[in-house]
């Protein structure tokens, strides 16, 4: 598997997933609506505010792994994960990922083929699948 090196995506990006991504709340029981005001970034709070993000987002992502799987999808050419960012991926839940790939095609990002985006997501998906049977799936 290819190494996702932190500094080969835009930073903004990459920090805007990883708030998502790790900072989301562990106590959520239902689902989440971000307001504009709990957002760092006032460009794209009118496009989050309006993501719900499903239960299962409040497992959070590592750093490393919000990149990998986001930033590999957004400015990337291949499906692989590492093993841990599947196995986050996989314990996420689908609509988590789901979510923040809307969320991610949403958001006005320059060079980045839509399309192609959305296939790298649904193959990181299908090739992270067997990583659930480590969990008891």
């Amino acid at each position: 598997m290819m190494a996702i090196s932190f500094n080969s995506y835009p930073k903004d990006i990459t920090t805007l997933f990883l708030v998502f991504a790790v900072t989301i709340s562990p106590s959520v029981t239902t689902t989440v609506s971000l307001s504009p005001s709990e957002l760092p970034f006032s460009p794209s709070a009118s496009i989050a505010s309006s993501i719900v993000f499903p239960r299962s987002c409040s497992i959070g992502f590592s750093e490393y792994c919000g990149t990998d799987i986001y930033g590999n999808m957004l400015f990337g050419d291949h499906p692989d994960l590492e093993p841990v960012c599947c196995l986050e991926l996989i314990t996420a839940g689908l609509k988590c990922h789901r979510a923040l790939v809307k969320l991610a095609l949403k958001l006005p990002l320059p060079n980045v083929n839509k399309r192609k985006a959305l296939k790298l997501s649904r193959e990181q998906w299908d090739s992270c699948l067997p990583y659930g049977d480590l969990l008891g799936w």
